[in-house]
């Protein structure tokens, strides 16, 4: 199974996995001239990000990346290098202990960002294997903690959730989503079984709940990610 590494929200001064989004990619790591390689097994993308609201404004306050330069005679063909500075900050190793698939880290960036759309934020999260659900879509996952898995497959969702609605990088909605993530999780232990006809029951349902108790759509439970997807299938 592919595990993607996911972004971070320090909201409220609590550190949250970024879940999902409703717009796409928070923003478009392109822009800073970064040469990466999304050859990463724990992040396809190539990056992973930590964000924060200041004054009300989406910003990017800590990005890890891996940039890289053709090198045909280095092993893959291209070497490792260090990335350019962004708005004066030049990158540095990683901390000890965080995120060691990547060989830079732009530290206290506090760029703001133009996304407008939802982000949906948990506590914890572990990614499920589609496959084990019947699906040959990768990019299906969900919220849940492998340690309570048994052998029907029932899945414990994070019971902290938020979502936060932006505008042009200005916050203008602040949610607690707690209880209809709960309500998911409540949902999930009732099946009886993962059988393929129980599963797509279970995909209307949660398109249904989610449509209703969400501000955005963040196509939870039927078609995730696009970013955190393998990109060569």
């Amino acid at each position: 199974m592919l595990v993607s590494q996911r972004d971070l929200f320090h909201h409220n001064e609590v550190t949250y996995s970024v879940a999902a989004t409703s717009n796409g990619d928070v923003f478009d790591v392109e822009v800073f001239d970064i040469p990466i390689l999304a050859y990463i097994t724990g992040c396809v993308r190539g990056y992973v990000a930590e964000y924060a609201t200041l004054d009300e404004r989406l910003i990017l306050n800590t990005l890890f990346v891996s940039p890289v330069r053709s090198n045909h005679s280095a092993p893959y063909g291209f070497e490792a290098i260090d990335g350019p500075p962004i708005d004066g900050v030049a990158p540095s190793p990683p901390p000890d202990g965080e995120s060691s698939n990547f060989h830079n880290c732009y530290q206290d960036l506090n760029v703001h960002l133009e996304y407008s759309g939802g982000v949906l934020l948990t506590r914890e999260w572990i990614d499920y294997d589609a496959a084990q659900l019947g699906y040959n879509d990768a990019s299906w996952r969900i919220d849940v903690d492998y340690s309570d898995l048994n052998d029907d497959a029932v899945a414990s969702w994070s019971l902290e959730a938020f979502e936060l609605v932006f505008e042009s990088g200005e916050l203008i909605g602040a949610y607690d989503r707690s209880d209809p993530v709960a309500e998911i999780q409540e949902r999930i232990r009732r099946l009886p079984s993962i059988e393929k006809p129980a599963l797509k029951r279970f995909k209307r349902q949660l398109r249904k709940f989610v449509k209703s108790s969400f501000k955005h759509k963040y196509g939870l439970g039927y078609s995730w990610v696009k970013s955190l997807s393998w990109p060569y299938s």
